[in-house]
């Protein structure tokens, strides 16, 4: 099973659906048409358990909810594995101040300015963090937050190391979002899967000129504010550190070119007649209306064929979203149902 937080989230989202899907695997799902379930509270056995489904079971918990370990642990029952991911906290900050328009709670400020006010003026901005975090679920140490751990805690050092040890310890593996091939080589290591269930092309990525890139001094005083989360992230990426380095550097950039090749494979099945150059890469960028695969150098390669079979199960049908996935999915549990509730009666 997985846990993902916003980071990588497309993509992750379209690798976990595409899986249950193929495999006929049942997923935690919400009954309302929604990416989400429960937050800003912790995910809990009572948020599901009157679905048509419930009483199936469950293989995997991919929603994006507020985790509770226990109670995801004991969904699933059996010995599940755990995965999440994470992403270096100024970045995933400023990557969620943009996308989810912090600052029209925050007075319609840049994020450089509202990092130089920070340090004199966080009182401030505390009414208003806390009303981004309890009706808009995001805000300060969002990979804690998600995680779990008590936002009246974010400045009690011991309780946020306690934390991030017991994070370490109950998940398997903890991927990070810079380095999300090493990341999904890592995966298939863990799961045994096979490349083809775990190709991932790159969705929802902003474009450069879209990013606002902080000075040194901004990303050093925004990393102080965000302590708490820079802790997990320090940690935890020493973990990986360690786990690519046992996996061995040669194995992966070898494994790095079958990914690689599974993508080309995808991408020629899915684009006809069109040259794929090795770097080429899926982008569907959110503040422009255009599609396409795109190289290195940002020009669009023309493509018009969105429903050769399966292509839309890797993201490349834009009228396909994550919600339109989750309904197909669900859909499919129905009549799992559906088909249990009648082979019930008929032993009866």
């Amino acid at each position: 099973m997985y846990r993902e937080q916003k980071s990588k989230y497309d993509e992750i989202k379209t690798i976990e659906h595409r899986y249950a899907y193929k495999f006929d695997m049942k997923i935690v799902l919400p009954l309302e048409r929604k990416n989400s379930i429960g937050i800003p509270e912790l995910f809990s056995i009572n948020l599901i358990k009157n679905t048509p489904w419930h009483h199936l079971g469950y293989d995997m918990h991919v929603i994006h909810s507020r985790w509770d370990h226990s109670a995801v642990k004991n969904v699933l029952g059996g010995d599940p594995v755990f995965i999440t991911i994470i992403r270096e906290p100024t970045q995933q900050f400023e990557s969620m101040f943009s996308y989810f328009r912090f600052y029209e709670y925050l007075g319609y400020v840049t994020l450089p300015d509202f990092i130089n006010k920070l340090e004199d003026n966080e009182f401030e901005y505390k009414l208003k963090l806390e009303y981004m975090r309890n009706k808009k679920i995001w805000g300060k140490n969002q990979m804690l937050f998600d995680l779990g751990f008590p936002v009246t805690d974010f400045d009690n050092e011991l309780k946020v190391k306690q934390f991030v040890e017991e994070v370490n310890k109950n998940f398997h593996l903890v991927m990070i979002a810079e380095r999300f091939e090493e990341s999904i080589i890592l995966l298939k290591e863990l799961l045994c899967w096979d490349y083809n269930d775990l190709v991932f092309l790159q969705m929802n990525t902003r474009h450069e000129a879209l990013k606002v890139n902080l000075s040194v001094g901004h990303t050093e005083k925004l990393r102080k504010w965000l302590k708490a989360d820079s802790y997990l992230y320090k940690k935890l990426r020493n973990v990986f550190d360690e786990k690519v380095e046992r996996f061995g550097q040669k194995k992966m950039e070898e494994e790095k070119k079958k990914l690689t090749l599974a993508r080309i494979k995808i991408l020629k099945k899915c684009f006809p007649g069109k040259k794929i150059p090795e770097n080429a890469v899926y982008h569907k960028m959110y503040s422009y209306s255009s599609h396409g695969l795109i190289n290195e150098t940002g020009s669009l390669l023309p493509q018009d064929m969105w429903r050769i079979s399966g292509c839309r199960l890797y993201g490349l049908d834009k009228s396909f979203s994550t919600l339109n996935f989750m309904d197909q999915l669900k859909s499919a549990q129905l009549k799992m149902a559906d088909m249990n509730t009648m082979q019930s009666l008929e032993n009866k």
